[in-house]
C-alpha cells in the first residue's frame, strides 16, 4: 500500500515513513473518484489477476465496507506477435494507431473478437489475411443487400433460419461474451444471404429481413458494420470496379475451365490465384462457377 522512497521517485511524508502510494491502491483511488464506491465492471489482463487485482479488491472493500466493490471482473488474453508475447523489448510492439496504418479498423475489430476474450490471441499475417477475407463476404453481402432491397427494408426478420441464428448468437454473448460463437453465426447468415443474393428469386422484401438481422446483430452487437453510406459506396465502387475487369476475368475463367476439363489442376490453380491478385473470388458451384469483386 506504501512503498518507501527512493531517490529521483516523488515522494511524500506519512505516518508509515517517507515515500508513495504503492501500484495497487492507485488504482483503488482512481476508481473510487472517477466511478464511485460500487461499480458494475473491471476490466484488465490476465497477467493482472495476481497480485494486483487480488490487492485492489482487499483494499477497497477493507476501505469502503463493501462486499462486493466491483460486480464482474473481465479479464482479457494478451496479444502474441507470431507466437511472441508482445513487449517493447522483443521489438515486436505495436500501437492500435500503427496497426490501423496498414489495417481496416473493422478488419482489426473482427480479428480481435474471433476469440473468446480471456484467450491469447496470436497477431499474425495469416490471421489478418483471414479475418479480412471473412469481413469482405460480410460487405459484400451487406452492401448488395441494401442495394436490392431498397424501400423493402422492412424493420423486422420472421425468417425461421433468422430467428435460430439470433437466439444463438445471443446465447453465445451470454455464455461470459463469447463473440468466437457470435461470429459464427454471423457467418452462417452472411452465407445465406449469399445464395440468396445469386438465386434467382431476389426478393427485395425478404432480402431486406437479412438486412434488418445484419444491422441488429453485426452492427449494433458486435460494431463489425459499416454505417449505410459507406457500404453503399462500397458497392457502386464494386460495381465500377466488375465493369472494367469483366472481360478480362470472362476470359481467365474460359482458359481455366479448359485447363479443369483437361484435369491441369496446377494451371487451374494458377489462374484461380492471378483472379485472387485483381480482387476477384471464384466460386465453383453445381449451376457453374460465378465470381465477385472483393
Amino acid at each position: 500500500m506504501w512503498k518507501s522512497a527512493k531517490e529521483g521517485e516523488p515522494s511524500w511524508d506519512s505516518p508509515w515513513g517517507h515515500g508513495r502510494p504503492g501500484w495497487h491502491i492507485e488504482c483503488s483511488a482512481m476508481s473510487l473518484k472517477h466511478l464511485g464506491e460500487r461499480f458494475d465492471i473491471h476490466g484488465g489482463g490476465t497477467d493482472l489477476l495476481f497480485p494486483h487485482h487480488e490487492a485492489e479488491i482487499f483494499q477497497s472493500e477493507c476501505c469502503l465496507g463493501h462486499d462486493p466493490v466491483v460486480q464482474y471482473w473481465l479479464h482479457n488474453g494478451m496479444i502474441n506477435v507470431d507466437g511472441e508475447k508482445m513487449s517493447k523489448s522483443e521489438g515486436n510492439f505495436w500501437t492500435v494507431s500503427e496497426a490501423l496504418q496498414n489495417v481496416d479498423p473493422l478488419v482489426l475489430r473482427y480479428a480481435l473478437i474471433n476469440a473468446p476474450y480471456r484467450q491469447p490471441v496470436d497477431f499474425n499475417t495469416v490471421m489478418i489475411e483471414d479475418s479480412s477475407s471473412h469481413y469482405g463476404r460480410l460487405l459484400s453481402s451487406y452492401s448488395e443487400a441494401l442495394h436490392v432491397s431498397k424501400e423493402s427494408h422492412i424493420g423486422q426478420y420472421e425468417i425461421e433460419s433468422l430467428n435460430i441464428s439470433s437466439e444463438r448468437l445471443i446465447n453465445g454473448m451470454n455464455d461470459d461474451f463469447n463473440t468466437r460463437k457470435a461470429l459464427v453465426e454471423i457467418q452462417v447468415v452472411v452465407k445465406e444471404l449469399a445464395s440468396l443474393l445469386q438465386s434467382n428469386d431476389r426478393d427485395p422484401i425478404r432480402i431486406g429481413e437479412y438486412v434488418t438481422w445484419l444491422e441488429e446483430f453485426a452492427g449494433g452487437v458486435l460494431g463489425i458494420l459499416p454505417p449505410r453510406k459507406s457500404a453503399s459506396e462500397f458497392y457502386e465502387n464494386k460495381l465500377s470496379r466488375r465493369s472494367e475487369i469483366e472481360s478480362e476475368v470472362e476470359r481467365l475463367l474460359e482458359m481455366r475451365d479448359v485447363a479443369r476439363e483437361s484435369k491441369d489442376w496446377s494451371k487451374s490453380d494458377k489462374i484461380r490465384d492471378e483472379l485472387h491478385e485483381m480482387g476477384v473470388v471464384v466460386e465453383d458451384g453445381p449451376e457453374g462457377t460465378r465470381w465477385h469483386v472483393l
